[in-house]
């Protein structure tokens, strides 16, 4: 059987109405050179029996297990991948229908990058936006640049050579950050990130920080550092602990923990000056009203470059 160029890993539970958007626009790609693999993270609902009209498709492979969460799909979708290169794509987005075919086009200028990131396109009610707000460069230290900056490297935007992936998976013990610690793990091993011009996927934003209980935030991503911490720089740690886990703080009303944490990261010029205003109104401004803030500033950019 030939060995395809992509295996797009798309790991799902409980989402059937939103699968078949993804897998479609899958089949939709103006580049044919890859295998899907779909992997039932033990639903309990139809997925299984709208799986079911896909499952004749030469390119599509369709995996069942128990229930184990997205990170241990995702790495039994690395393991069975047949494909050069592996792409992830949540259950919930969807590719653009051009994406693989750039993403091919990328590869072929710059065969010796091993990873790829395209840019993503948010959907909110209200407005859209385009994610990352900083392109990456490989002289900067990645650990900094998504913990102290504006960067990004979401699975769906990703790309990876199949045996370097392999050799990190992802960590099955956090439920929160884990691609963010699978990319940093890949930068760990050496490799290089080469951050895409196009939008590779659109995603319907409907995150709701309202969703988990404050507390829940705040042990998740005290976690997720903890899990971090031998891998990242202290700038990136003290960053981070400025930034996301001082946020969760503030949404758990935990102000003066919040205030101190930033105020850390502040003295030992973790942020830039534009970032530490950023950080700030993300940390301290109540979530509507930074949404309200930033979507004015942005047309207001716009406004100014027209």
């Amino acid at each position: 059987m030939k060995t395809p160029q992509f295996s797009i890993i798309t790991p799902t539970f409980n989402r059937s109405s939103q699968l078949r958007r993804a897998i479609e626009s899958i089949l939709a790609q103006t580049h044919t050179d890859y295998e899907l693999i779909v992997i039932d993270d033990g639903s309990t609902d139809d997925t299984q029996v709208m799986l079911n009209e896909f499952a004749g498709l030469e390119r599509i492979s369709i995996v069942k297990q128990s229930n184990q969460g997205a990170s241990a799909a995702r790495n039994n979708g690395i393991k069975q991948a047949r494909g050069r290169y592996i792409c992830f794509l949540d259950s919930d987005d969807v590719f653009t229908p051009d994406h693989l075919e750039k993403t091919a086009s990328d590869i072929s200028r710059q065969p010796d990058i091993q990873a790829f990131s395209s840019k993503l396109q948010f959907k909110r009610k209200s407005t859209n936006y385009i994610k990352p707000f900083k392109a990456y460069n490989n002289t900067q230290p990645l650990d900094e640049y998504l913990l102290c900056d504006r960067g990004s490297f979401l699975m769906v935007s990703l790309t990876v050579e199949s045996e370097v992936a392999r050799q990190c998976l992802f960590n099955t013990q956090i439920s929160y950050g884990d691609d963010i610690e699978f990319v940093i793990k890949l930068w760990k091993k050496g490799c290089e990130f080469y951050s895409q011009t196009h939008i590779g996927a659109i995603i319907d934003d409907r995150s709701d920080d309202s969703r988990l209980s404050r507390s829940l935030q705040v042990r998740q991503i005290d976690s997720l550092l903890s899990e971090l911490r031998p891998w990242i720089s202290d700038k990136a740690y003290l960053g981070a602990q400025g930034w996301f886990l001082a946020k969760s703080y503030a949404l758990d009303k935990r102000h003066q923990e919040a205030a101190k944490l930033y105020l850390s990261a502040i003295k030992h010029n973790c942020y830039s000056i534009k970032m530490s205003l950023i950080v700030a109104a993300q940390v301290f401004l109540p979530v509507p009203v930074y949404y309200w803030v930033s979507s004015v500033v942005g047309k207001l950019s716009k406004a100014s470059l027209s």
